[in-house]
């Protein structure tokens, strides 16, 4: 039996490539989680060591998304121009770089530089490794191994509020312990081929040979490498006819466009002026501030960050069920009446 006949493995199959793709996805998710609710216990620690007010505690606490905004529009770009892999292993390096120097601040101001750095890797992973993972997977676990990102974002933040509730380790060593995993993705990341999709639509069916051989890496014994390539080189024909002005940000100024845009960054906007990141960063120091004990205000953090989680794995488990648009109209509302 040849790789290119019709019969195809059972759905799901992996082999040890695709296996290692899903642990990247999995742990760049995790350190995005762990790297932003890390914070939140670590900020009691941090104001007394430094000696530093609120509006300290402000800029150390957002640095983070700062630096995700310039990542998630930089990596972006790199990803189209240099190939997602190599923008991937370059995230990595930041990530360890970042989690090192977090670590290492001498001062609140260096802490806050520091995360900055740390939001580049935290906003290009997220841009980033979400597609690169979809453009490796076969149809048949695409979702599923696109869905190991989120929900070790919701794991991520489980972990940091333990780590925080513990009060076992000091903040320097729980920001500091992110560069391990963040050092075993850059390993298996080294291992993993370039998006075959990105070297056909980048380079045209010149590189279709190129991106056939990383499909037979990635693919199980028996799979139809044939039918997958002929769909990517497709595509990059149909993108060749499309118009310059129907692509990239112009292509956003499309009416058609316009409420589906409109709809997706109104969520995106909702969701943080809601009060979600408020929370996993500052509920032990409203906690404590308000009276209750360091120890009560880190569990409850850790309280609220497994509501977090389960309730992202209960969305996942319900969307396709219900439906996207029905459970949107449903969670805004409710969310809404919530606060």
């Amino acid at each position: 039996m040849t790789r290119t006949e019709d019969k195809a493995p059972p759905a799901g199959a992996l082999n040890g490539r695709m296996l290692m793709v899903a642990v990247v996805s999995a742990i760049s998710g995790l350190l995005y989680g762990y790297d932003t609710g890390i914070i939140s216990g670590g900020l009691l620690q941090i104001a007394k060591e430094f000696h530093i007010g609120n509006g300290m505690k402000e800029m150390i606490a957002a640095a983070i998304l700062l630096g995700a905004v310039i990542g998630a529009l930089a990596c972006s770009l790199l990803s189209e121009r240099i190939g997602r892999h190599r923008t991937i292993l370059m995230i990595c390096v930041v990530f360890v770089l970042g989690s090192l120097a977090s670590s290492l601040a001498p001062t609140a101001v260096g802490l806050a530089l520091a995360r900055v750095l740390l939001g580049f890797a935290v906003g290009g992973a997220t841009q980033t490794v979400p597609m690169y993972v979809a453009e490796l997977a076969p149809k048949s676990i695409r979702g599923r191994l696109v869905l190991c990102f989120q929900l070790a974002i919701g794991v991520g933040i489980v972990v940091a509020t333990l780590v925080g509730a513990s009060e076992a380790i000091s903040w320097r060593e729980a920001i500091g312990a992110a560069a391990a995993p963040a050092l075993v993705m850059l390993l298996l990341q080294l291992h993993l081929p370039e998006s075959p999709r990105w070297l056909v639509l980048r380079f045209g069916r010149g590189r279709a040979e190129e991106a056939q051989k990383v499909l037979y890496r990635l693919r199980p014994d028996g799979y139809d490498i044939s039918s997958e390539l002929e769909e990517i080189v497709a595509l990059e024909g149909r993108q060749q006819r499309t118009s310059t002005d129907n692509r990239g940000w112009s292509g956003l100024r499309q009416p058609w466009v316009r409420p589906a845009l409109a709809v997706g960054c109104g969520i995106a906007v909702f969701t943080q002026l809601s009060g979600i990141e408020m929370i996993i960063y500052y509920a032990p120091t409203i906690l404590t501030d308000n009276g209750f004990s360091k120890t009560t205000a880190l569990w409850v953090s850790v309280a609220l960050g497994t509501v977090y989680l389960v309730m992202m794995v209960v969305g996942l488990i319900t969307v396709d069920r219900v439906g996207r648009r029905r459970l949107t109209l449903v969670m805004v509302p409710g969310a809404a009446l919530s606060l």
